[in-house]
Formats: C-alpha cells, sequence, structure tokens
C-alpha cells in the first residue's frame, strides 16, 4: 500500500514522504527543478546524459508505480 504525505522544509526544499508497505520513505526535491519518473522523464534524463536521474526515476518507478 502506498501513502504519501507532503511537507515543505526551512531549506526551501520540496520533501515528500512515501509510505511503501507501512514503511516512511522521504523523497527530497529541489523546488526549482521539477524530477519526474515517467517513460518522457527518463527519456529526457538520457538525452542529456543525467544518468544518475535515469537510475533514479527507475528505482522510484519500480517501488512507487509497481513497474519498470
Amino acid at each position: 500500500m502506498l501513502r504519501q504525505t507532503h511537507t515543505q522544509t526551512q531549506a526551501n526544499t520540496d520533501t515528500r514522504v512515501y509510505f511503501v508497505e507501512g514503511q516512511p520513505v522521504e523523497l527530497w526535491e529541489d523546488p526549482s527543478f521539477s524530477f519526474g519518473w515517467t517513460a518522457e522523464d527518463l527519456s529526457g534524463y538520457a538525452v542529456d546524459g543525467r544518468w544518475d536521474l535515469v537510475f533514479n526515476g527507475l528505482v522510484l518507478n519500480g517501488v512507487l508505480e509497481g513497474r519498470i
């Protein structure tokens, strides 16, 4: 089961907490850069050579969406 909460930290970093099988998983995001894990997002990261973002997107896609 997946549940999500949302908070704003004092460092102006967008923080989302997802609950995966009852365990909290914190995701931190820079508000000036919207991170996504759709196929289109991953393709854009690959074109830009941002393999770190491709990897992170694949992991999140598999964990949060249940598909890779």
